[in-house]
């Protein structure tokens, strides 16, 4: 959780001290999460980040043509983010987030932790997430996603729309089908360009797009 938001130099933009935090995922979920993410820095792209001592967990991150390499990672005791980039926006030498971010996420990381007991990160290391009592654990996480999007079966489909006079099922191939609803029907110039100018965006800012 974020606690606190402040500058350089130590104006508090943001604080909640979080007395009685809401649980917005369900552990299950977390439990997923928290191991894939483990297993980016134990096996994937994000070795050169790994702690001495310490259970971290993080995903690399790379954008086109090498503008921006990025690697965010936590620990049951911090999260960090680190960016690399050119302040022109120009692309960088092939530097990727599992490369240089990841190294120096290690060496930030390594210094916070100094003189901290380690502790696991939830769900990873044998701690078992916890299930209402008429709700069975997700084998995996296809049926988190199914169960967020509803549980019907596979081959389930609605039913096709018919044009009026028509019978459910049927298709008059003289004549070309008609959509019951003419809403459903796309203009014309889907896909065509206004020549309106483009809006810059947050991320064109920050990253000098």
């Amino acid at each position: 959780m974020i606690r606190r938001i402040s500058t350089a130099d130590g104006t508090v933009l943001y604080e909640n001290t979080y007395d009685n935090p809401p649980r917005v995922l369900d552990p299950a979920v977390v439990s997923e999460m928290n191991q894939m993410m483990v297993g980016v820095i134990d096996h994937g792209t994000g070795k050169a980040a790994r702690l001495k001592g310490w259970q971290a967990a993080g995903k690399s991150g790379t954008t086109q043509s090498f503008h921006d390499a990025l690697f965010v990672g936590f620990t049951s005791n911090l999260t960090t983010g680190i960016w690399f980039g050119n302040d022109d926006g120009k692309s960088m030498k092939k530097v990727t987030g599992g490369g240089l971010p990841a190294k120096a996420w290690h060496d930030y990381m390594t210094a916070a932790h100094e003189g901290l007991s380690p502790s696991p990160i939830f769900g990873t290391t044998g701690i078992q997430p916890t299930f209402d009592d008429n709700q069975a654990a997700p084998e995996s996480v296809g049926d988190v996603i199914s169960g967020t999007f509803g549980n019907g079966a596979a081959d389930e489909f609605p039913q096709a729309p018919v044009a009026n006079g028509q019978a459910a099922g049927t298709q008059d191939f003289d004549q070309p089908a008609q959509a019951a609803n003419s809403e459903l029907t796309p203009p014309a110039n889907v896909g065509e360009t206004t020549g309106a100018t483009r809006r810059t965006t947050l991320f064109d800012l920050l990253t000098g797009g």
